[in-house]
């Protein structure tokens, strides 16, 4: 489950958007790309994009925001709490959240990269900037890990 809330209507221009797109692609974060992504799309293809994102990753999102979390714990109750909530066993929470992280990552370029047309259409005059930035972004991802 990835919820979002928001009280009244997002004020924030579409240019701005993508500006935040090209940025979270710098730092090689597709899951964030994905969020951003999903607020510029027609309503009619949100649902979708939405639905195959938490189908491939949503789990995976939610364990490594769980995992983040768990570092505003004692070191005692984080490791219980990745033990008995998380089912997590064995590693270091860190070793844990750069695998998860990574992973995470990984599953979100790919659904990227599967709604290249969707995206492409959303951003509009921007798109060859984006997909661009975006092959950039894949290409450094795919050396680092």
């Amino acid at each position: 489950v990835d919820l979002t809330l928001q009280c009244g209507e997002s004020d924030m221009a579409k240019d701005e958007r993508i500006n935040r797109i090209l940025g979270n692609l710098e730092n090689l974060d597709f899951a964030k790309v994905i969020s951003r992504i999903r607020a510029i799309l027609p309503k009619n293809d949100k649902a979708e994009f939405a639905e195959a994102w938490n189908s491939s990753g949503g789990a995976l999102r939610f364990l490594v925001k769980q995992i983040h979390i768990s570092n505003y714990m004692s070191e005692a109750q984080q490791y219980q709490y990745l033990r008995n909530y998380l089912h997590l066993f064995g590693a270091h929470p860190d070793d844990w959240a750069n695998v998860a992280e990574v992973e995470m990552q990984r599953r979100a370029l790919t659904h990227l990269e599967s709604y290249k047309s969707l995206i492409q259409r959303a951003t509009g005059e921007r798109r060859n900037e984006v997909w661009f930035a975006f092959e950039e972004a894949k290409q450094q991802f795919q050396e680092d890990h």
